[in-house]
């Protein structure tokens, strides 16, 4: 008997399901195995205005004013059938690395993103490879010294933020209200911050802000897979699908600006506040963690008070300051009101996470009208209006790979033989002053042993330069320790008046710099005169009466020769008798 196989109810039932199926939307991931989209829990990310978050401070705090903002290229799309610039693909990889750029003061770089704006949008490592060789060809400069890697080594990640350097990553998104939502992006952004608990990245979508998250939803979004292990799908124009991340990393060689002198205070600029003219103190629960430091003879800090409330039902409670209430439930604040209306969600500590919520209870009085939830995001664009595509996903190859200005090399290489080896052991040499100075400075430091030589970090800044301000460096030369989380203590300085190479040289020979002067030895001690030797007293003149001495006895043999004689006729009987 002869059976016939009917494929064609399979290929219904196929089609059936997966038009029943939630459609993934552009940049919609969508999980077969729970039928959901990723959830992303209140506070779950964190946005500020400075990059400092809990009593943690960034560690490439680049300031709010050097923040660009993504555009595109000049592709021809459907939004953009003119090929106009700025109006194609996104250029978030070309944004991230002039923000790495800025940061470094790597000067070759600073119009690369917006040369790309008269080129096709969109990046991949082999493309950004051969864009910056073509700009640096066109300007005739050297090629930047940089590494790139996919693949998603987090210890990549760690060794360029110890030494200082910012790294630019890829970045799916799905990080809640305010941002993308729930939509998959294929993006760059600058990693900021890493550690074992949290993460911050600085995104050219949202400039003048920080994204603040945990170390394990960072690395899920770089390297675009979820929780579950599923990989983050993205779709693109054509409504092609394909795995958003790659764990994907850029980092400049060009050495990391001066550091701190001390460790910053755990406060932001006027501008931080939105304006105030006060300083702002992060940790309390105020709007992003962000409360106004009151004036002389104002209220004091507001302090969250324990609740009363027991049994669940919830209270608003008042701030000393009167501006804020936090809602209290069984002892802990759970959101916060504020004067004009709007209500955020508070994370474990009640502090305001500045991700906007529905009120849990009717405000309290004198509270506004409560701001829909919507409008507290209105002053972003809408995703849908960020430049699209900025990473070709398409072209991410999913292997790990490591490579130095184009070449192939290996993890080893990547770590140890290509400048980004841990030289966070380096004293930093801050040269503030015109470029005349500047580079006879650095002819002087050129000139120096190599040994010496190989111990600096130098960097040159103008001086209304942003760093000479933020990392506190006069006009001149100072020298600071190796840092350790970003702060090296002072060394020394020279200013621009006393400058020589002479004055240099005594700066890096001094006690606490690279190469110490040895001490001096100490002075011999002086030598002792010799001792003053006594003549002998004469002998006593002889009495004419005294007995002369009897002369001395002949001396006896002593026990060697009684042996000898012994030895001497025992052998003279020997030869009488051996017969």
């Amino acid at each position: 008997m002869r059976v016939r196989i009917q494929f064609w109810p399979l290929l219904i039932l196929a089609a059936a399901t997966w038009l029943a199926s939630p459609d993934p939307v552009a940049g919609r991931p969508y999980d077969a195995v729970t039928g959901t989209y990723p959830v992303v829990a209140a506070g779950q990310f964190v946005v500020t205005k400075a990059p400092v978050k809990d009593g943690v401070r960034a560690t490439a705090d680049l300031p709010a004013s050097q923040h660009k903002r993504n555009t595109g290229g000049n592709d021809r799309t459907r939004d953009n059938p003119r090929g106009e610039p700025g109006k194609g693909y996104g250029l978030c990889v070309y944004t991230s690395a002039w923000h790495a750029a800025l940061w470094q003061s790597v000067a070759e770089l600073y119009g690369f993103r917006d040369w790309m704006k008269n080129h096709p949008g969109g990046s991949y490592p082999e493309k950004f490879e051969a864009t910056l060789n073509a700009y640096c060809r066109e300007k005739g400069i050297p090629i930047p010294n940089y590494v790139q890697h996919t693949g998603g080594d987090e210890d990549a990640l760690r060794l360029a933020l110890k030494t200082g350097r910012m790294v630019c990553v890829t970045y799916c998104g799905v990080d809640g209200p305010g941002r993308y939502g729930s939509d998959v992006v294929g993006h760059m952004v600058n990693l900021v911050h890493l550690d074992d608990s949290v993460a911050c990245v600085l995104d050219n979508n949202f400039p003048g802000t920080f994204l603040w998250m945990t170390r394990q939803d960072f690395l899920c979004r770089w390297r675009g897979v979820q929780p579950n292990g599923r990989a983050f799908m993205g779709q693109d124009e054509r409504g092609r699908l394909s795995p958003i991340g790659g764990g994907w990393a850029i980092v400049l060689l060009g050495p990391p600006p001066a550091p701190y002198p001390h460790k910053p205070a755990v406060q932001s600029s006027a501008a931080d506040a939105g304006g105030s003219e006060s300083p702002v103190l992060y940790g309390q629960n105020c709007k992003n963690g962000q409360c106004v430091l009151p004036a002389q003879g104002q209220a004091a800090i507001p302090v969250a008070q324990p609740a009363a409330v027991t049994d669940g039902a919830g209270q608003w409670r008042a701030n000393t300051n009167g501006r804020e209430w936090g809602y209290w439930v069984n002892g802990r604040c759970v959101a916060a009101a504020f004067a004009d209306g709007r209500c955020e969600a508070c994370n474990e500590r009640g502090v305001a996470t500045g991700t906007p919520i529905d009120p849990p209870a009717p405000l309290p009085f004198p509270v506004a009208n409560p701001v829909p939830v919507a409008a507290a995001a209105a002053n972003e664009p809408p995703a849908a209006d960020f430049p699209r595509n900025g990473v070709d996903a398409a072209r991410m190859n999913a292997e790990t790979s490591y490579r130095h200005n184009g070449e192939r090399v290996s993890k080893a290489e990547f770590a140890a033989a290509l400048a980004l080896t841990d030289d966070s052991g380096r004293w930093n040499l801050g040269v503030v002053g015109d470029p005349a100075f500047a580079r006879k400075v650095r002819d002087d430091v050129a000139a120096l042993p190599a040994p010496l030589r190989d111990k600096l970090h130098v960097q040159t800044y103008a001086p209304d330069h942003w760093a000479a301000a933020q990392f506190g460096l006069a006009a001149g030369v100072t020298l600071r320790k190796p840092a350790v989380g970003r702060v090296g203590q002072d060394v020394g300085a020279v200013t621009l008046a006393d400058y020589s190479p002479v004055s240099l040289m005594d700066l890096l020979t001094a006690s606490e710099g690279p190469a110490p002067k040895p001490a001096p030895a100490p002075s011999p001690k002086p030598k002792s005169p010799d001792p003053v030797i006594e003549p002998a007293p004469p002998a006593a003149p002889k009495q004419p009466n005294e007995e002369p001495k009897p002369p001395p006895a002949a001396p006896t043999p002593g026990i060697v020769g009684h042996l000898l004689l012994v030895a001497i006729l025992g052998g003279v009987a020997y030869l009488i008798f051996r017969k």
